[in-house]
C-alpha cells in the first residue's frame, strides 16, 4: 500500500498537481511510521520547493540538514546531503540571506552536484556563490574565495563566466569593467528562475558596497570624475547618488554647481566600510555554526 501511494505521488508530482503529491505522501508516511523518514521528508521537501511553498520547504530540508553533515561542517558526500544543502541555500538565497545562502552552498559536495541536475548545476551554484559574495563579503573572504576556495574555483572553472578574474575586479576598484560585465551576463541572470527575483537586490548591494569603496578615500570627489570610474553618465551617477542619500546610505552632499560631492563626515563613510567590512568577517564563523543552530 505505501508503494502505492509512492507511485501515486510521483505521477501526481510530473504532472505538477503538488497538493496530491504531498497528500500521497504523507499517507505513505502514515503506513511506514519512522521508516525511511528521511526519504520521505526529502518528498515533502522536493514537493513544497516546487511548489513555491518555501515555507514548508525550509522547514523541511532544515529538518535534515544537520543529519546530513560530517563533523568538519561539510555536507556529506552523498546526493541525497547535497540535494538538502542546495535546496537549502536556494531558499535562504531567494529571500534575501545571500550570506547564509552561500556559507551553505560552500559546504555542498562538488562531485554530487551533477547529480541533481532536476534542481541545480555546477554553474548555477557558482553564480549564486559568486553574486552573493560580491553582495555580503569582506575583501579578504572575496581575496580567499577566488584565490584559494577549493570548492568555489572547481565549480568555476565548469562555468562560462571567470567569477575569479569578476571578483578581481572589485577588489581591484575596477567598478566600471566590473558592472560592464555584470550588465553582459544580465540576460543569463535574469533567466534564471532564481535570480529572477533576487538579481535587483544582488545589483543594489553590489553597487552600493562600490560605491562606499570608491567614496572612502575621498573628502570631496568630482562627479564626472566619479562618472567616468563607474561608466555612468552624469545624469545616472546624479539619480544613483540621491537615492542612496535619501534612503542614508551614503552621506555626501551633491554640490551642483561644482559639480562635486561632499563627504560630509569622512569618518561615517568609513565607519560604512568598516561596519560592513566587521559584519562579513563573521563569514567563517557562521558557516560553521549556521547547520548547529538548526538543530
Amino acid at each position: 500500500m505505501a508503494k502505492c501511494y509512492e507511485q501515486l505521488a510521483e505521477l501526481a508530482f510530473s504532472a505538477g498537481e503538488f497538493n496530491d503529491a504531498q497528500s500521497y505522501i504523507s499517507q505513505q508516511r502514515d503506513i511506514l511510521m519512522e521508516a525511511d523518514d528521511s526519504q520521505i521528508i526529502l518528498k515533502l521537501a522536493m514537493i513544497a520547493f516546487f511548489a513555491g511553498r518555501d515555507t514548508s520547504a525550509r522547514a523541511y530540508t532544515e529538518k535534515l540538514a544537520p543529519t546530513l553533515v560530517e563533523k568538519t561542517g561539510l555536507f556529506k558526500e552523498t546526493p541525497l546531503a547535497t540535494r538538502v544543502g542546495a535546496m537549502l541555500g536556494m531558499i535562504y538565497f531567494k529571500h534575501g540571506h545571500f550570506r547564509q545562502a552561500v556559507a551553505l552552498m560552500l559546504n555542498l559536495a562538488p562531485t554530487q552536484i551533477e547529480k541533481i541536475s532536476d534542481i541545480t548545476t555546477s554553474e548555477d551554484i557558482a553564480t549564486y556563490i559568486a553574486l552573493g559574495a560580491l553582495a555580503t563579503f569582506s575583501r579578504a573572504e572575496l581575496s580567499y574565495l577566488s584565490k584559494s576556495d577549493s570548492m568555489f574555483l572547481l565549480l568555476s572553472e565548469r562555468a562560462r563566466q571567470n567569477f575569479s578574474d569578476l571578483i578581481g575586479l572589485l577588489l581591484n576598484s575596477k567598478f566600471a569593467e566590473l558592472f560592464k560585465e555584470l550588465n553582459r551576463y544580465k540576460i543569463d541572470y535574469l533567466l534564471d528562475p532564481l535570480l529572477y527575483t533576487t538579481f535587483n537586490e544582488l545589483f543594489y548591494r553590489i553597487q552600493l558596497r562600490c560605491f562606499v569603496q570608491y567614496l572612502s578615500v575621498f573628502s570631496t570627489v568630482s562627479m564626472a570624475e566619479m562618472a567616468q570610474a563607474f561608466d555612468y553618465s552624469l545624469e545616472d551617477l546624479e539619480q544613483e547618488i540621491t537615492q542612496l542619500i535619501e534612503t542614508r546610505s551614503v552621506n555626501v552632499l551633491i554640490d551642483q554647481k561644482r559639480g562635486m560631492l561632499v563627504c560630509r563626515s569622512q569618518d561615517d563613510i568609513s565607519n560604512l566600510v568598516n561596519s560592513a567590512e566587521g559584519a562579513a568577517q563573521r563569514y567563517l564563523a557562521e558557516s560553521k555554526t549556521l547547520l548547529a543552530t538548526l538543530i
